[in-house]
């Protein structure tokens, strides 16, 4: 892999697009030199995840009962 910055920002994007890197491995790629990587592994996480919705509060068929919704309406 390249090591210059902008390759490795575009092989990553292109990894985790693929769903084929894990958030370990990308920071470890970034930084190389780092010796302990596990707090930011866990920041990250911790961001990413909260960034999610939960899936036990989604709605799980939106469209679905939209159209029913109509379908009671007419």
């Amino acid at each position: 892999m390249s090591k210059e910055p902008t390759s490795v920002a575009q092989t990553l994007s292109l990894l985790q697009q693929a769903e084929a890197v894990s958030v370990d491995t990308k920071v470890r790629i970034q930084h190389p030199d780092w010796t302990t990587l596990r707090a930011e592994v866990n920041r990250i996480l911790t961001h990413s995840s909260a960034a999610m919705p939960d899936p036990m509060q989604a709605d799980p068929m939106p469209s679905h009962r939209a159209h029913t919704e109509r379908i009671q309406h007419t």
